[in-house]
This record gives structure tokens, C-alpha cells and sequence, in this order.
């Protein structure tokens, strides 16, 4: 089974300090899991090992339509604003729906289990916090992972020939992510309190929550790093060209179908008010 650690490049030099590898555990529709993957991501280009993991933080959302973003969610993204390092940006709305994570779990297992664990686990941040696009509906991920999923080294041939990330019912394609997914559950709950991010640093104590964030954050101004904001994802249903006309008549009815369920989040805007 492949790594579920982010892409770095070459081993740091020899005259740098040694860095701990770090396990992360977090999930899509959590803003304090969002700054975490992108503090991870910022460390993991300067050459420190990290390993993303994926888990459901809030099982008991409602089936169904997507629910909007409470008076609470609203409060716990602007704390999540607070804490921005100078250089750092964030929307400062949230997304219009919250999402059931489930597929989007499923999917970023599938990822890892195909060697593409980065690109995966970006696209669906991105989608969701800068588009407000619906990652847990299944149509959505049936189309928006499938230029990092086809052609890639999954161990299931619908993964690998039709970019398919989950099956019709949210679960994993293959074994191999089915597996993750249920590992990295339950490694997360003996974690003790449920709280996401979760942060395992090597060589010390783990960190939850607001404290995770900040030991990311902490190391990034140590290092003297700069956190630059990413490339948006896409907004619409395929980010490169339309598939070739056998593999549409294929597999090609979900393409068919829109999958951004509403309006493109307010525009993000420069770091927030100090």
C-alpha cells in the first residue's frame, strides 16, 4: 500500500537541523483542519515528512441537502482567522454548506492508495473552502478527482481507468482504501478526545486542536518559511478537456451533471484585521 505522506522534494541539506516527521489527523469541513494541511503543506516543500490523515470529525450531520453554516461555524472560522500568521490568507466567509466528509474520506483514501495523496487531498480543500463546492456529494467527487485519479497506480480498475474515487454508496473503490479509512479512524480515536486537527510529531507530546495548529505555525516562523496561498481549484466539471468520446459514453453520465450546487464562496481577501 503506498504512503499517505504529502510530495517534498530532496532530503534537506546536511548543514540544516533535523525536523520530526509529523502524523496529521483532520478533516475537510473543519477550517482549523484546513490552516493545519496548509501549514503542513508549507513545511512538507522545506523537506519535513508529513503524513495527512483523513477522519469524519462530525458523523452525525443530516443525510441529505447540505446544511448551512451555523452562528457557531461562523465564530469558529473568525477565531481560526485570528490566529493567522502575517503572511497567511484564509476566506473570510465560509463555505455556504457543510458537508457530510464521509465520500471526501473515502475519496482522499483512494488517493493515497494510488500514489496521489497531495493533489487529491488539495483539490478537495481548495474545492470546498475557496468554491463552496459540496464535497461529500458523490457526483461532485465523481468528477472533480478525476484528472489526479485516472491513469494513476490504484490497485482498482475503475480508480485507474474512470478516475472514480468512491462507489455510488460514498464507500472506498478498493480494499486498500477501505483499510485507511478504517485504520485511520480508529488510530484517531485512541487518540483520546475527538477533536480534529490532531498533530503526532516523532520526537514529542501530540497536539489537538488550536494547539496543533499553533506547533505548525510555531515551526514555520522558526524556519523562517512564507506561506504562500495556492493555485484555486477549478469550479467547474473538469479542469483540463473534456474526456474522449468512448471513455464519455462510458462512464460519462456523471459529467452530465453539475456538481457545484451553489454560487462560487466570497472572494478571499487579504490577511484579516490584526
Amino acid at each position: 500500500m503506498s504512503s499517505t505522506t504529502l510530495p517534498r522534494p530532496a532530503a534537506p541539506g546536511i548543514h540544516e537541523p533535523p525536523l520530526p516527521a509529523i502524523t496529521l489527523y483532520g478533516d475537510f469541513n473543519c477550517p482549523w483542519s484546513y490552516l493545519a494541511f496548509r501549514r503542513a503543506q508549507t513545511l512538507a516543500a522545506s523537506g519535513v515528512e508529513v503524513e495527512w490523515r483523513a477522519v469524519e470529525h462530525l458523523p452525525l450531520l443530516p443525510h441529505g441537502r447540505p446544511s448551512a453554516p451555523s452562528a457557531a461555524f461562523r465564530d469558529e472560522l473568525e477565531l481560526v482567522l485570528q490566529r493567522l500568521l502575517p503572511a497567511e490568507e484564509l476566506p473570510h466567509e465560509p463555505p455556504r454548506i457543510v458537508s457530510r466528509t464521509a465520500p471526501a474520506v473515502a475519496a482522499y483514501a483512494e488517493g493515497c492508495a494510488a500514489d496521489v495523496a497531495g493533489p487529491v487531498a488539495r483539490v478537495l480543500f481548495e474545492s470546498y473552502w475557496q468554491h463552496g463546492i459540496d464535497v461529500g456529494d458523490l457526483y461532485t467527487l465523481r468528477t472533480l478527482l478525476t484528472d489526479e485519479l485516472r491513469g494513476s497506480a490504484s490497485p482498482s480498475r475503475s480508480v485507474r481507468e474512470w478516475g472514480a474515487p468512491v462507489a455510488m454508496t460514498g464507500a472506498p473503490m478498493s480494499a486498500d482504501a477501505y483499510r485507511l479509512v478504517v485504520d485511520w479512524s480508529d488510530q484517531w480515536r485512541e487518540t483520546g478526545e475527538q477533536i480534529v486537527p490532531v498533530l503526532q510529531p516523532s520526537d514529542g507530546p501530540l497536539f489537538r486542536g488550536i494547539d496543533a495548529v499553533d506547533w505548525l505555525g510555531d515551526r514555520i516562523t522558526e524556519l523562517g518559511l512564507t506561506t504562500d496561498l495556492p493555485a484555486a481549484a477549478a469550479s467547474h466539471c473538469w479542469r483540463t478537456e473534456l474526456p474522449d468520446p468512448g471513455w464519455a459514453s462510458g462512464d460519462g453520465g456523471r459529467w452530465h451533471r453539475r456538481f457545484q450546487r451553489c454560487g462560487a464562496a466570497p472572494a478571499i481577501t487579504a490577511a484579516p484585521p490584526g
